[in-house]
């Protein structure tokens, strides 16, 4: 009874060991590189997707379907909470958009535990091939793909932008500092994607006389 506790609580919070993670993510500079931020997804592979899997039983089916109920719960509750402070127009806009069935669907198997890598490896291939992403829905705000998903290039393009535009708009006549240019200056600071300081930030910004977009 002891053993089977200790092997069975491992499994439900996932502790990390090499011998259930995918190779590139155990112990190499270019595995941390490109996948962090995503130690969950490794561990899931092994502790929930392959071993569901293995067992074919009524209890993994149900785990899985649980998974992304409770996922598309969160996804609901959070996209709610993201929209307070929004204007009114940005506000229904931002709802209908991300309530839509199909987007709710895609967001609880992307969330879900037994999902792993699956919503990483699609959008990377649809990015690389030019196509949109199916699941842009981790709530880091990061992209799914390995690549611009990639914390550190994600970082270095946001501040590139952010700073280039506000150089545009002060030595250019022509260039308007938007509220998207200030919403790359957001994305580069600390805890701009917490709960409440972003309702803070995004009510400054979609209350303000900036323009839209810039032109």
């Amino acid at each position: 009874m002891s053993l089977y506790m200790s092997r069975h609580l491992k499994r439900v919070i996932q502790e990390a060991n090499y011998g259930e993670m995918v190779a590139i993510g155990a112990d190499s500079s270019t595995g941390k590189l490109l996948l962090q931020f995503r130690n969950f997804m490794l561990n899931a592979y092994g502790k929930q997707l392959v071993h569901g899997l293995h067992m074919k039983d009524f209890t993994a089916f149900s785990a899985a379907m649980s998974s992304a109920f409770l996922a598309s719960l969160v996804y609901v509750s959070q996209t709610y909470i993201q929209s307070i402070g929004k204007g009114k127009i940005q506000k229904e806009d931002f709802l209908n958009k991300q309530l839509d069935p199909t987007n709710i669907g895609k967001a609880a198997f992307q969330r879900s535990t037994y999902s792993t890598l699956f919503p990483t490896l699609i959008d990377t291939g649809a990015y690389l091939s030019g196509f949109n992403p199916l699941f842009n829905y981790r709530t880091t705000g990061l992209d799914i793909n390995i690549i611009t998903g990639n914390p550190t290039y994600s970082l270095f393009t946001n501040a590139t932008n952010a700073v280039r535009n506000t150089g545009k708009a002060v030595f250019d006549d022509q260039y308007d500092f938007s509220k998207s240019d200030a919403n790359r200056w957001l994305r580069i600071l600390p805890y701009q994607n917490m709960l409440g300081i972003k309702n803070i930030t995004q009510y400054l910004i979609d209350r303000s006389d900036l323009p839209e977009k810039s032109k």
